[in-house]
């Protein structure tokens, strides 16, 4: 466990050293350099100077001159420069402050203390330059400051007003930095000597023996209630937790079962619990380390930006996540209304086509087998008008990445599924044929049975071997599909078998035979009356077809087996050999293969 807590320790605070170091880049980026800024000031400072030569050489002028006209003239020419200035002054003013707005400036600090900002920049030094410069010299001064006997003094030097400890300039104050703060040049260097003077008192009080010691005795402190609390934790879920998981392994932790499947048992049900337990013990580990952390390094000045940063990483994301839900339930209020709209409706058609398939509602013309299909084509309607409703309320719908995984998704299903899509609507077409139903005898291509199941994609048919043969519904809909089963209630299913009969056997004695055998078959029916017909004539024999009517064409395979059986004994017991004779002889007076009564006539 101690290792696991060093290694998670050591992650986190590379981790958020990775952070400070990619806060200090963004900050250094943020400082940009404000040249347009700078350059309207200098505009404004320019005009600025050549507007107050004017005004000061026609002042001068109106004080020499004692012609009233003149006077008047050069008073209008005054006012006009003063209305001129006043105008391009406030033009000048919002351009500036419009840019004031959007610059963030490159922050001088002290410790943990923003002192003050520096947006302009000195000769070739950039804001962010002169921002670091000035932060580690007030640093190395605030180190060796002694309030009682050291100073800050600001003095002019010509160009600049500089902050000065002794020998060293903290910080040089421009023109620039100024005009960009709306004061002059002395105003500000005093507000930034004040607020230099307060971020060196802060940072070496934060700094002194007493204090230093107060921040070390919190941090044991906070160390020592981690500690306590991942002990507590350890033993709450490792001698109680699992202890009481153990001791109820043949009391309540039997397993789960559904009726006769068994989901999980016994101990896999408390190999898992062992792992939740493990697992929600792991967390509590990170969430109390997540935790200290933050207040450790609360505790140290020069920390404390990176306690914030940790704060900051759990609450941005929370605060996001309930402002976006807050802002969302309008939306999602409108959701549960079309999805409860819709089931409800999607109920009403399911209860309708029910009683249909049920015969407890009749409509003209719409049979009860369309039930079912057709409340699966109203369903699919149904949840696709109830999608094109749902679908712009849902977050970040709009957005191209959301529209582009759709539209990908969509010619993924397409491709892929174009012999689907062709089942599906061949499973329809089938449905609204009627071509057969559940129990039916059918014969597609070589596929001999019973229809045992119909789904919108296939059909399964058991054969008469037992076999289960899945047919795709395409395959069904380019095939011929012979139902035995359509008439054999009313009418009956003819089955029919040939024999091929030698000549010298009358043809009447055949038919008579045939019809006999084909009624002591049992399921075939005396009447309709079975029948023969002659197929054909060979060189050696001819075709007979014993044609007999049944109500049971799923018993075909008996009925057969029975016939050939009755068609045999018939037969024998007639004296009727059923072997074919083949003849090779010269037609000079041999005997003649014509039936008996046949010759007599």
């Amino acid at each position: 466990m101690n290792k696991q807590l060093v290694i998670i320790t050591i992650t986190l605070l590379t981790w958020q050293y990775a952070i400070a170091q990619s806060d200090t880049v963004k900050s250094s980026a943020d400082s940009v350099d404000n040249s347009v800024a700078v350059e309207l000031m200098r505009q404004a400072q320019s005009e600025e100077m050549a507007s107050s030569i004017r005004e000061a050489a026609l002042t001068e002028q109106l004080a020499s001159n004692s012609d009233h006209a003149v006077r008047q003239q050069l008073e209008r020419q005054l006012q006009q420069i003063r209305e001129a200035d006043s105008m391009r002054q406030a033009v000048m003013q919002r351009q500036i402050d419009s840019l004031k707005r959007n610059a963030s400036g490159a922050s001088v600090v002290l410790g943990d203390d923003t002192i003050f900002h520096v947006y302009t920049k000195l000769g070739s030094f950039t804001p962010q330059e002169r921002a670091d410069m000035t932060s580690r010299k007030i640093l190395q001064t605030a180190k060796i400051f002694a309030p009682k006997t050291d100073s800050l003094v600001v003095m002019d030097s010509g160009s600049t007003h500089d902050l000065l400890y002794g020998e060293t300039v903290l910080a040089a104050i421009t023109d620039l930095d100024a005009l960009w703060m709306g004061k002059s040049r002395y105003e500000l260097a005093t507000q930034y000597r004040a607020n230099v003077l307060e971020a060196i008192k802060t940072y070496q009080a934060n700094m002194s023996i007493t204090n230093i010691l107060k921040m070390v005795g919190l941090s044991l402190l906070v160390v020592l209630t981690f500690c306590l609390l991942i002990i507590a934790t350890n033993y709450l879920f490792i001698k109680v937790i699992n202890k009481k998981i153990l001791a109820r392994r043949n009391k309540y932790l039997k397993g789960i079962r559904i009726r006769n499947l068994e989901i999980i048992n016994s101990k896999k049900q408390i190999q898992a619990l062992l792992f939740l337990s493990k697992a929600t013990r792991y967390v509590i580990y990170f969430v109390l380390l997540y935790l200290a952390l933050p207040l450790l390094f609360s505790i140290f000045p020069v920390t404390q930006r990176l306690a914030q940063t940790l704060f900051n990483w759990i609450w941005t994301p929370i605060t996001t996540i309930l402002t976006g839900f807050v802002n969302y339930l309008p939306n999602l209020l409108k959701i549960i209304i079309i999805i409860i709209i819709f089931r409800y409706l999607i109920k009403f058609v399911r209860y309708i086509m029910k009683e249909i398939e049920g015969g407890r509602l009749t409509i003209p013309g719409f049979y009860p087998d369309w039930a079912k299909a057709t409340f699966n084509i109203i369903r699919i309607f149904l949840f696709a008008f109830a999608l094109v409703l749902i679908f712009p309320l849902l977050p970040n719908s709009d957005s191209r990445i959301f529209q582009g995984v759709s539209v990908f998704l969509g010619i993924v299903v397409s491709l892929g599924s174009t012999s689907i899509i062709g089942n599906l609507i061949a499973g329809l077409v089938i449905t609204y044929m009627r071509p057969f139903k559940i129990g039916d005898r059918i014969k597609v291509g070589e596929v001999f049975g019973d229809v045992i199941e119909k789904s919108p994609f296939v059909i399964r048919v058991k054969t008469i071997k037992m076999e289960i043969i899945t047919v795709p519904n395409l395959t069904i809909l380019s095939s011929n599909v012979i139902n035995y089963s359509t008439t054999a209630t009313e009418e009956g299913v003819i089955l029919y078998t040939t024999i091929t009969m030698g000549y010298e056997v009358p043809q009447t004695k055949v038919y008579a035979l045939l019809i006999s055998a084909a009624l002591k078959t049992t399921y075939i029916l005396p009447e309709p009356t079975p029948f023969v017909l002659s197929l054909g004539l060979g060189d050696n024999a001819a075709s007979y077809q014993i044609n007999a009517y049944t109500h049971h064409p799923e018993l075909q395979a008996a009925i057969y087996s029975e016939l050939h059986q009755n068609i045999l004994d018939a037969f024998h017991e007639a004296g009727i050999e059923m072997i074919i004779p083949h003849y090779r002889s010269v037609r000079d007076g041999n005997k003649s293969t014509l039936p008996p009564q046949t010759d007599s006539k």
